[in-house]
């Protein structure tokens, strides 16, 4: 992604801890949240998604909004595309001395729910979410808020838990009325970079495709990227257009 020549380390033994909190992973994961570049730190499942949007050829004056801020992915974007947009889900949640310090860096962070996404139609030719919809419960109302913000022919690059042998997503857990969470499988909790963990309501299969295309996109695809050259082994991306 960001141009440089380096070595990967792949460990003999991964280095991933995987409990019952997703503090860690599982050893089958490890080239997909692992394989860090030593240059810009991006794991490899980003680094795939930035060689799906690469595909794209959009303009380096395109809009491009990305569900993160500040982050390393986000500052690899902005090398792309000057224009682009990072967002956060309630980013008051962040402790005070360290938002003041990503705003002195990086400046404002807009809060944007993609469940109602703060955008006028047609605002975008491109976006980006990482790691993000498994955590969004309705998420068939937040797929067709991205599909609105896009332009005609914009893309949606996206990574997420997906399992290759599901036809269907797996609804992993529900919350009631009064807030309170429901599991219906496994417990799934994901680190949150502004602190703690939420927990993943999705697993995905290929039903997502299904889904993507009943919110507005003409077509969309789970791509499998394999590079070895680039350190990429068989990661799967998602792409939808609008």
């Amino acid at each position: 992604v960001c141009g440089a020549s380096a070595m990967f380390r792949v460990p003999l033994r991964p280095e991933f801890p995987d409990d019952a909190h997703g503090t860690g992973m599982h050893e089958a994961e490890a080239h997909r949240e692992g394989l860090l570049c030593p240059s810009c730190h991006l794991p490899g499942r980003v680094r795939a998604a930035f060689a799906v949007l690469d595909a794209a050829s959009l303009a380096r004056a395109a809009e491009v909004m990305i569900a993160e801020h500040g982050s390393a992915a986000w500052r690899q974007l902005r090398q792309r595309h000057p224009s682009a947009m990072g967002t956060e889900f309630h980013p008051e949640r962040r402790p005070l001395l360290r938002r003041a310090w990503k705003r002195l860096w990086h400046g404002a962070v807009p809060h944007a729910d993609l469940r109602a996404l703060p955008f006028g139609e047609a605002r975008f030719d491109a976006m980006l979410a990482f790691e993000v919809f498994e955590h969004i419960e309705a998420i068939d109302g937040a797929l067709a808020e991205c599909a609105r913000v896009l332009r005609p022919g914009g893309v949606l690059v996206a990574t997420a838990p997906f399992d290759e042998a599901a036809p269907d997503d797996v609804l992993q857990a529900t919350t009631d009325e009064d807030g309170t969470l429901r599991w219906r499988d496994a417990e799934a909790w994901h680190r949150d970079p502004l602190g703690g963990h939420v927990p993943s309501f999705h697993r995905f299969g290929w039903q997502l495709l299904e889904r993507l295309r009943s919110a507005g996109f003409h077509e969309a695809q789970w791509c499998r990227v394999n590079a070895p050259e680039a350190a990429l082994f068989g990661l799967w991306v998602l792409r939808a257009t609008r």
